[in-house]
């Protein structure tokens, strides 16, 4: 805005709490990539100081707003849940490299700061790397900047971000490797007959026993399962042994069952996920006559801006991904680790391979993704339906979680056909559920029992 009467008037008609306070903010000056405001606005604002027909116009900070507006705070309205923006759809997933950057850079300053903490509370003399943080977060920050993380800037910021991701991954894991050296000093140095030994680190807030690949002699890699501590770690000089290994097998018809004690998977040979069961209490998690894990290609043509929407009427054109390259095979037979192959063409172009991974003691699946993208106004999904009524979703947001409707019964609820999240969305009912976690993607659905990930 400018400073116009008309803009001024308008901001007075749409106060929502016109008449219980007697303060609101003008935002005024050229904005959406800098410039801010001119004299000419700001001698405006100056003949609106105290003008018959007008508010008073004062110019001010943000600070003296706030503490205006905190005496009357018990009168100001109250909205409780989301404040959805219902446009801008498509920069959920638009440049998916800078989402990808996004979401690592941010964990692995997470784990530095966890680490150097330990570190530095173990009193070794280690010292908490403040400044060289601070420098990390502020890239990445930058980069969080509107028209960057959503995608929608030009192609010179998109190679300038992916420079700042690869910096802050590199000397974030000189942090992390300093840290480690630190905590873990005295059992990181040499012992005989202490060779085979292998030091696990875990920087979330949960013990955690999972397969883990190490290094094996003549630079072979060799999988273990091991135990870590919340917050911790730990030295691993014995390996455990499963309680039950997981077992992969391929039926006449070229399906191949997976199972591990805790789940069990069955997959046809286009990669569809045609059961999931936890086997206690015998709950299969995919519909009768459904599969989960489809891929599905929309058109993506919205009215104005490419890299910014995605119109509900795209979901008209949903196409099934049915164009097999590679049909499903076995790649690891199993043990503590069982996986499984295929590839897929997308569209006239576009190659995808995924491998599908069931760990020992694992209670979820892994779907190891790659896609080699040439299509353009094309959009790409993959859907898992499951056998769970709700009529709200959960989704994991950046300080906690929201729910969010499955169904579509008013003009707001079917504004939520494309919405964000972060690393899961979750669909429950009472003693069961099913989650859809990543590890780099941001937009998402559900509606009805179909949990949706845009790639």
């Amino acid at each position: 805005m400018q400073g116009r009467v008309e803009e001024m008037l308008k901001t007075v008609k749409n106060n929502k709490d016109k008449g219980r306070v007697n303060h609101s903010a003008f935002l005024f000056g050229f904005g959406d990539g800098g410039g801010g405001p001119t004299q000419k606005m700001l001698d405006r604002m100056k003949r609106m100081r105290d003008t018959d027909g007008l508010p008073r116009v004062q110019i001010s900070t943000p600070d003296q707003l706030f503490s205006a507006l905190e005496k009357d705070s018990s009168q100001l309205y109250t909205w409780v849940g989301e404040l959805f923006l219902e446009l801008h759809n498509g920069t959920y997933t638009t440049q998916a490299q800078i989402k990808k950057g996004n979401r690592e850079c941010e964990r692995i300053l997470h784990d530095i700061e966890v680490l150097s903490t330990l570190a530095m509370v173990q009193g070794s003399g280690f010292q908490y790397p403040a400044s060289q943080l601070q420098r990390l977060w502020r890239l990445l920050l930058l980069n969080q900047f509107h028209d960057v993380l959503p995608g929608s800037c030009i192609q010179l910021v998109v190679e300038d971000a992916l420079q700042y991701y690869a910096e802050i991954r590199r000397a974030g894991a000189g942090l992390q490797q300093e840290a480690v050296q630190s905590l873990c000093r005295e059992l990181l140095e040499p012992e005989a007959g202490n060779a085979g030994s292998t030091l696990v680190v875990n920087t979330l807030p949960w013990e955690r026993t999972e397969v883990i690949s190490r290094a094996g002699p003549a630079g072979t890699e060799t999988l273990g399962l091991v135990t870590a501590p919340s917050m911790g770690y730990a030295v691993v000089r014995e390996l455990l042994l499963p309680p039950q290994p997981v077992v992969v097998r391929k039926r006449e018809d070229g399906s191949i069952a997976m199972e591990n004690g805790v789940i069990a998977a069955c997959l046809d040979v286009m990669g569809h996920l045609i059961s999931l069961q936890l086997l206690d209490p015998q709950r299969e998690s995919v519909p009768d006559g459904c599969c989960a894990n489809q891929f599905a290609l929309f058109d993506d043509v919205p009215l104005y801006w490419d890299a910014w929407d995605v119109m509900d009427y795209h979901l008209e054109t949903r196409k099934p991904v049915t164009t097999l390259l590679k049909p499903l095979e076995v790649t690891l037979a199993g043990g503590l680790r069982g996986s499984v192959t295929f590839s897929l063409q997308i569209g006239k172009s576009s190659t995808l391979t995924q491998e599908i991974i069931l760990d020992a003691m694992c209670p979820y699946l892994r779907f190891l993704t790659q896609v080699e993208w040439k299509e353009a106004h094309k959009f790409l999904k993959v859907e898992f339906p499951v056998q769970v009524r709700s009529t709200n979703a959960t989704y994991e947001i950046q300080f906690g979680h929201l729910q969010r409707p499955t169904h579509w019964n008013t003009s707001w609820d079917w504004a939520r056909f494309e919405v964000w999240a972060h690393k899961w969305l979750d669909l429950s009912e009472h003693g069961f559920g099913v989650a859809l976690l990543n590890d780099c993607k941001y937009g998402a659905s559900a509606h009805g029992n179909i949990l949706s990930l845009s790639l």
